[in-house]
């Protein structure tokens, strides 16, 4: 695989389980609340994945449509962490933002890799959504937390 397809690849795995995690989450918050905004990052999440999975076609790849171990791990990990909690709400929503931070930290580390002008291009009109999902969490989470 090339590079561009590489990292378009990485972003696009980070980004399926960004969108499994909030999936999960509206399945298992009761809140009538957060159920909207769970649904609307994994469709935002999902609209991503498909630009990224468009640029790994048009390099000539095939894109895996799988998302990582680390991903399938946290989702796993925060399940625990809110059995055990008495607000799973809380929990939900502080691992999904530290999942956005990651998400935001790769997509910087990509954009300073890039060596493709398309793929360069695809990310810079991506991260102004990946800002947005971000700060949206981290103010919910400082809400929810206060």
């Amino acid at each position: 695989m090339n590079k561009s397809a590489k990292i378009a690849q990485d972003l696009a795995s980070v980004n399926i389980d960004s969108a499994r995690f909030y999936e999960h989450a509206m399945a298992e918050v009761q809140d009538p609340m957060l159920k909207p905004v769970f649904k609307r990052m994994a469709d935002t999440k999902r609209r991503l994945i498909n630009d990224l999975e468009q640029h790994i076609l048009r390099s000539g790849e095939k894109p895996s449509g799988t998302g990582t171990f680390a991903g399938v791990m946290r989702e796993k990990y925060t399940d625990i962490k809110a059995m055990l909690s008495r607000e799973d709400k809380k929990v939900y929503v502080k691992e999904l933002e530290e999942a956005e931070d990651r998400i935001l930290e790769h997509y910087r580390e990509a954009l300073s890799e890039v060596e493709s002008d398309e793929l360069e291009h695809l990310l810079e009109a991506q991260l102004p959504t990946v800002n947005a999902c971000h700060d949206e969490m981290r103010t919910l989470k400082r809400q929810l937390l206060s």
